[in-house]
């Protein structure tokens, strides 16, 4: 679904092995080794979400509510923003 609708249908094996990852304590390990094992902190799979998808960073944690009040980060363009659930 996030590939249609971000226009990426050639990510879609790598946002399914993204949301796939497990949270939990196997990531303090990955934290000092590069192999990522699963995810320490959901912020960092958002992350490599936003990367995958082409998403700015500042994407990253920005939440329905900040948005829908005006509240953008300072270089992110309202009009570049994208509706992907009817709220």
């Amino acid at each position: 679904m996030l590939c249609r609708i971000f226009e990426k249908p050639e990510k879609r094996q790598q946002v399914q092995k993204i949301l796939r990852r497990p949270h939990g304590l196997l990531g303090r390990l990955s934290v000092f080794s590069s192999v990522l094992l699963s995810y320490l902190i959901e912020v960092l799979r958002h992350g490599d979400l936003a990367e995958a998808l082409g998403l700015p960073w500042a994407s990253v944690g920005l939440g329905y509510e900040y948005v829908n009040r005006g509240e953008t980060p300072p270089d992110m363009k309202r009009e570049t923003i994208r509706r992907t659930l009817s709220g």
